[in-house]
């Protein structure tokens, strides 16, 4: 739920005309924790995932099954630039593989006002997504999988996070304040 925010409060806010974005790997709680901060910002929440999917009028699931991976990429470089070129100002919740393009890290690093690495542990992840079908990348040996994804992807995600927030046994609470007092002490 996003909260109506009047010009008078915002105008109070210590706020950025950058976009604040939330990476990590799939299962580390970005969806949830960008619509609580959502709900403190007077920022709208895209979740990137959601956004092509309803573009395309196609899940994710069906563009990998239909298109291929390369094919998703493209579509996920393409809304991410279209936001981050928005002078208003967004919270964005990318799917785990958008650092996989080097013109998404770039382009993240380059036009946010911060981008915030969630983390989970690999068992924590796990154990997250166990029974979740939903995810193309993790048909068959979901643990094999996680591990494998994660060493891949994470010194991507270490080379362009401004802040790790770690997410294990936290509440969206918790890690939206986390993050609130991160994002309030950057310069405007």
């Amino acid at each position: 739920m996003k909260r109506n925010f009047t010009k008078k409060e915002a105008d109070s806010m210590n706020l950025h005309k950058k976009h604040l974005i939330l990476m990590g790997m799939m299962g580390t709680g970005k969806s949830t924790v960008g619509h609580h901060l959502a709900q403190h910002l007077p920022y709208p929440a895209i979740d990137l995932d959601h956004w092509i999917e309803e573009k395309q009028n196609q899940s994710i699931p069906s563009i990998f099954e239909e298109f291929g991976e390369s094919y998703f990429r493209e579509l996920e470089s393409q809304a991410l630039k279209h936001f981050l070129k928005q002078s208003q100002p967004y919270i964005l919740i990318t799917g785990g593989g958008i650092i996989i393009r080097p013109e998404n890290r770039k382009w993240m690093k380059k036009e946010s006002g911060a981008v915030f690495h969630l983390i989970a542990d690999v068992e924590t992840l796990i154990q997250r997504l166990e029974l979740d079908v939903s995810r193309p990348l993790l048909q068959g040996d979901k643990a094999e999988k996680i591990r494998r994804i994660w060493s891949e992807r994470k010194s991507l995600y270490e080379s362009i996070a401004d802040y790790q927030v770690q997410t294990d046994d936290r509440s969206p609470e918790s890690i939206t304040t986390e993050i609130l007092s991160h994002w309030y002490q950057l310069p405007v």
